[in-house]
């Protein structure tokens, strides 16, 4: 298996993960998922101010 991918520019990350996903064991059944049953996540702050004041005490701004 091969996918060329760009973590900086953002290109084919999800292609990848879905690739990966698919070719687990017990996954056969579900490769053929459908793009309207996927869900998208945005790891983002939404408070930029709330996220530097937890680095600047040490904690995780996760």
């Amino acid at each position: 298996m091969f996918i060329e991918t760009s973590a900086k520019a953002g290109f084919n990350i999800k292609a990848l993960f879905r690739k990966i996903a698919a070719a687990l064991p017990g996954m056969e059944t579900l490769s053929s998922t459908k793009q309207e049953d996927m869900v998208d996540v945005n790891l983002k702050s939404t408070n930029a101010n709330s996220s530097q004041s937890q680095q600047d005490a040490g904690g995780c701004a996760c």
